[in-house]
């Protein structure tokens, strides 16, 4: 069965007492230029060969990439790159679903606690090692630490204590550790 016309479609929503979608009669650019508050957008159909294109509005766009682009690694980018001012935004922004709202809390809520767990763990142990004095040979005390750090209960966070011993910061290995694999998105293109 092929497409109903405007007036028979009109006619049948009538006797079943179904709304039909409102007809705009615009100019291709004037539909483009516009951007509705919580619309999507504008189905542009050609009566001479009955050709349909869809004309998106900008805010739906970009809440549609959103949507469809995010997932829990490209939120872990975010935050590993401290622009944690952007998911923030999205956790308050009245255009999102609250569905969307929940999911991204949640999967930022986890990768923090990764986080500040492993950085509190590690700093807990580092202040536990062993007392060495001064007048030590380096390579005499580097050993001990090492000693200290490859202890079974202590070997996972071997990397985070040496690069503590050295003076070095942390939180680069710490986010490399917590990565998480591209995972689904919160919304499939096309749903």
């Amino acid at each position: 069965m092929g497409e109903l016309s405007r007036p028979s479609l009109e006619t049948y929503c009538s006797l079943k007492n179904l709304k039909v979608v409102e007809k705009f009669n615009k100019y291709l650019n004037e539909c483009a230029s516009e951007d509705i508050k919580n619309r999507e957008g504008y189905v542009a159909t050609f009566p001479s060969n009955g050709l349909k294109v869809k004309i998106k509005f900008e805010t739906y766009c970009q809440l549609h990439k959103v949507l469809t682009g995010l997932n829990a690694r490209s939120i872990w980018e975010l935050m590993r790159d401290g622009q944690q001012e952007k998911l923030d935004s999205w956790l308050v922004d009245p255009k999102m679903p609250e569905t969307f709202k929940t999911w991204l809390n949640q999967v930022v809520i986890g990768l923090s606690t990764q986080h500040d767990d492993l950085i509190n763990q590690a700093h807990h142990i580092f202040a536990g090692r062993p007392e060495l004095s001064i007048m030590m040979p380096y390579k005499e005390s580097r050993k001990i630490m090492a000693q200290y750090f490859m202890k079974d209960e202590h070997k996972k966070y071997s990397a985070f204590l040496f690069k503590l011993l050295d003076g070095k910061s942390i939180d680069d290995l710490i986010w490399k550790t917590i990565e998480p694999a591209a995972a689904a998105t919160f919304k499939v293109e096309g749903e």
